[in-house]
């Protein structure tokens, strides 16, 4: 009988870099939304410790005459982050969450894990889970439902 175990943590954003994604040949660019790739850097504290690496497609929407401060305004996005680390101090391993989230003053995102993925320590892991942070804080809140076999 399989169980879940909720797994609190945090992550810090150490990077973030933004592309723009070109317009197609001959289109006009609508000055309500602009899409780009994100990579993002984070490093993980508490039951999980380690670093991740996220990549994410990005769509900025609704964007308000003269508004160029991305803070300012709703963004949707979906992508995946490798986990490099330990869940509660065990064996190091690797694993791939795959994302999606919104961002409307603050960031709110689901993930899953990617069972395929998880080598090491982490082998075998399933769950579920997701981040969110306060206005203005870099720290994210971070949840994983991990499904346990027993």
């Amino acid at each position: 009988m399989a169980s879940t175990e909720r797994v609190a943590t945090k992550f810090d954003t150490t990077s973030w870099k933004e592309e723009p994604v070109p317009l197609p040949e001959g289109a006009t660019p609508d000055p309500t939304t602009k899409k780009v790739t994100v990579v993002t850097e984070r490093t993980f504290t508490g039951r999980l410790i380690g670093t991740g690496v996220a990549n994410y497609a990005m769509t900025y929407t609704d964007i308000k005459p003269g508004v160029t401060d991305p803070h300012q305004m709703t963004a949707v996005y979906s992508g995946e982050m490798k986990f490099n680390g330990t869940l509660d101090g065990g064996e190091a391993g690797e694993v791939v969450f795959k994302t999606e989230g919104k961002y409307e003053g603050v960031p709110v995102a689901t993930w899953a894990v990617d069972e395929a993925s998880a080598t090491g320590g982490l082998a075998g892991l399933k769950g579920k889970g997701g981040y969110t942070a306060n206005k203005g804080d870099r720290q994210m809140t971070v949840w994983l439902d991990v499904q346990k076999s027993g």
